[in-house]
């Protein structure tokens, strides 16, 4: 279990606050923190090391282009590398690189999400074109809560989070 939340709005993100949010998801993820922050961006994720151990696996996985953050597993990740994949090298025996190549050379489309077997929710930011796209497994094993409000969105695998940082109006009869 991972914990992944990330905030985009029209001003600067609040570096303290993606810390602090971080800290409220170390229970789903004490191995490691990892943040990235870019404008009026932010992404967090606290890791539970699984497949792959090494420091290499860390998230928010990146690069000039796209970033990663995941929550879950994918059974086939090592069926996939072989069968879409055989093209790359890899750096690390985790699932999260087989997702990252996966949506980096197929994009976020249905068709390559069909063929993933498991359970997931994750986050992927464009850098270029400034885009998030948020997608979980089609059971939606892996929660991912968000809040659409005024010139902000925050996303989170915890309702608290949003709860706790961004104080929305809720419902409170429909729980």
């Amino acid at each position: 279990m991972c914990g992944i939340a990330g905030v985009i709005q029209t001003e600067p993100v609040n570096t303290q606050l993606l810390h602090d949010i971080g800290t409220s998801l170390y229970h789903r993820g004490p191995d490691h923190a990892g943040y990235f922050q870019k404008e009026n961006i932010g992404l967090v994720h606290t890791r539970l090391s699984i497949l792959d151990l090494s420091e290499k696996a860390n998230q928010p996985f990146l690069d000039d282009e796209f970033v990663l953050v995941y929550n879950g597993e994918i059974y086939n990740h090592q069926d996939l590398r072989n069968k879409k994949l055989s093209h790359r090298t890899f750096r690390t025996n985790s699932d999260t690189e087989t997702l990252f190549y996966l949506i980096k050379d197929y994009g976020v489309d249905l068709a390559i999400l069909n063929e993933i077997e498991g359970m997931y929710s994750f986050a992927w930011y464009d850098i270029n074109q400034k885009t998030l796209s948020l997608v979980r497994d089609k059971i939606g094993i892996k929660p991912l809560f968000f809040l659409h409000r005024n010139d902000q969105f925050v996303f989170s695998s915890e309702l608290k989070i949003i709860v706790q940082y961004f104080n929305p109006d809720l419902d409170k009869t429909r729980f």
